[in-house]
């Protein structure tokens, strides 16, 4: 089954063989008003086999044997205003980030922990990579940060300066889009590509959520076209 977050709505549980819809049934009070009443998407992450995490501008952990629904502790930074967007999964933990900050969440762990940030910079999306290494498309363009308490690294180019989408491929590549269109960051030689209508990529702008990775490597990058 598929678990879909449907905006000002519900969520549900689409079952890929019969095409049938169901209700999502979960206790967490915040969570529903803010899917009916708050304006807010919910946005849903497999942590594991076990949880499932809910995430808006605040973190909540659904036991799927239990049925249970637990709020995951903020951080001293939180606002109120800003939604919180999954980087990755490392194994151990899930990243995640919000405008400014980066955070961890360990397996089983109760309590968001801030461990760095990209200061006069709005991130506007992030992926951890196979190597563990974490890119962000921000305002400012794109950053890399390969070890939770090193300095984020600007990525200088002059194709683009704010990203808004980034996802990494399995050959070494990041892929970055913006408003305009879609580039590729080649990691082994540090130089970029543009792509356009003559390479397949027509004009889109590129949004944030929109990514994925399949099993057999493709990516997939969304975007309003």
């Amino acid at each position: 089954e598929l678990l879909l977050s449907t905006y000002s709505d519900r969520l549900c549980l689409f079952d890929k063989n019969t095409g049938r819809i169901r209700k999502f049934e979960f206790n967490d009070p915040d969570i529903l008003y803010k899917l009916k009443y708050g304006g807010r998407s919910i946005n849903v992450f497999n942590e594991n086999d076990r949880d499932i995490l809910l995430i808006s501008n605040s973190i909540s952990r659904y036991d799927k044997r239990s049925g249970i629904c637990r709020k995951i502790a903020d951080t001293p930074q939180k606002n109120p205003h800003k939604n919180y967007f999954v980087i990755g999964s490392d194994g151990k933990g899930v990243w995640l980030h919000d405008d400014i900050n980066i955070y961890y969440l360990e397996e089983n762990a109760n309590k968001l922990k801030p461990r760095n940030s990209i200061e006069n910079t709005i991130i506007r999306c992030g992926h951890i990579d196979n190597s563990g290494t974490m890119w962000f498309a921000t305002d400012n363009g794109l950053y890399r940060l390969s070890e939770a308490d090193s300095t984020p690294q600007l990525i200088e180019s002059a194709l683009f300066d704010n990203a808004t989408s980034v996802i990494c491929d399995l050959q070494s590549r990041v892929w970055i889009g913006d408003e305009r269109g879609l580039y590729a960051y080649l990691k082994e030689s540090g130089s970029f590509a543009m792509f356009g209508d003559s390479d397949g990529a027509s004009r889109n702008e590129y949004l944030n959520k929109p990514r994925l990775i399949g099993r057999n490597g493709d990516i997939y990058i969304g975007g309003v076209r």
